[in-house]
């Protein structure tokens, strides 16, 4: 499935019907690039720890945002986001726990061992559609927690490493994430902009939330 530059990019339709996910590159990052457009290689490799903290945190703002304008009984109304199944409150624990994601592969990374996610790239759908399964009758309530504990997680682990840990070289072979943030931002990654998940979704969120205020 791999291009020439180790991305297989496909539409996952689990749900949501627009995450966007690597067949063998980042969990959401960019679709292929338009001729003449710079590689998401070559965009994530400069990202310094400091972009990629400000970028989780925009999108996290963007996010509470929107969700704070939504009820109990709307943050679980079903087939809301986009053309999927799934409801606002699924939308959380689908952010929560990609960024869970990020967090335990971190600790593998420190451990010395391959992170899990990097041998399963080409089962994304699979991932999306367990997390939704596992947690489709979590309450709002805990899904908003998930959410925010895994944002916090992530976001506090990249604000407190060094930039010598940021550009660590993998403690295991490997040609396409071969530093530590840039294993991080794939994880956490959204079209065209790395560590931007949450901007991946934003569309749907803000267009059920307008839906609602007619």
């Amino acid at each position: 499935m791999p291009s020439s530059s180790g991305w297989a990019w496909t539409t996952i339709n689990v749900g949501i019907g627009r995450v966007y996910a690597a067949g063998s590159g980042a969990g959401h990052g960019p679709p292929p690039p338009a001729a003449g457009v710079a590689s998401y290689d070559h965009l994530v490799a400069s990202i310094t720890r400091e972009e990629a903290l400000a970028t989780l945190e925009d999108g996290q703002a963007k996010l509470d945002a929107l969700l704070a304008q939504l009820s109990d009984e709307e943050l679980s109304a079903p087939a809301t986001m986009g053309g999927g199944d799934w409801s606002a409150k699924d939308l959380m624990c689908h952010l929560a726990r990609w960024n869970e994601l990020a967090i335990e592969s971190l600790a593998e990374w420190r451990s010395g061992e391959k992170p899990a996610i990097e041998d399963q790239w080409d089962v994304v759908d699979d991932l999306n559609a367990d997390n939704f399964e596992r947690s489709k009758d979590t309450s709002p309530d805990d899904a908003r927690t998930r959410m925010s504990a895994a944002h916090a997680a992530i976001a506090g682990a990249i604000g407190d490493m060094d930039n010598a840990e940021w550009h660590s070289e993998a403690p295991y072979p490997t040609e396409r994430r071969a530093w530590l943030g840039k294993l991080l931002v794939s994880i956490t990654g959204a079209p065209k902009l790395a560590c931007g998940h949450a901007f991946a979704h934003l569309p749907d969120l803000e267009a059920y939330v307008l839906e609602l205020r007619k």
